[in-house]
């Protein structure tokens, strides 16, 4: 069985177990290779969150609004040349541009129980607007 091979029973198998489709819809190897892990990453970053105090667990809209706009400030503020003070292998706007991420996928994940499910639906919702 060749590694392609491999990928697409997997997929096969995951769509039988809940996927709803998303490795057929988005190709079996971005689902198995990127999506499997959302649910993780997004679970790490929301205990992070929450132990630096960045969020809790009953954290309202509008905080989490204000989160999120204070990510796309310093987005707004960094360079697109110099490198990260924190990552020094990208520029600083690359950086915040992960924060941005981040706190996306934390309050994603204080919502609902499958961040990469919604963000599947939305990305297969996203391709029928062109």
């Amino acid at each position: 069985m060749t590694d392609r091979d491999k990928i697409h029973y997997e997929a096969v198998r995951r769509v039988g177990n809940g996927m709803k489709g998303a490795c057929f819809e988005l190709g079996a190897e971005w689902a198995l290779g990127t999506v499997t892990r959302i649910n993780d990453l997004a679970k790490q970053v929301h205990e992070t969150a929450v132990k630096r105090g960045k969020t809790s667990e009953d954290a309202l809209h509008l905080d989490t609004f204000f989160s999120i706009l204070s990510e796309l400030k310093e987005f707004r503020e960094a360079s697109e040349i110099d490198p990260s003070e924190h990552l020094p292998q990208y520029t600083a706007s690359v950086e915040e541009l992960a924060d941005i991420a981040i706190s996306a996928l934390t309050e994603l994940y204080a919502r609902v129980d499958n961040v990469e499910e919604v963000i599947v639906a939305k990305i297969n919702y996203n391709k029928t607007r062109v």
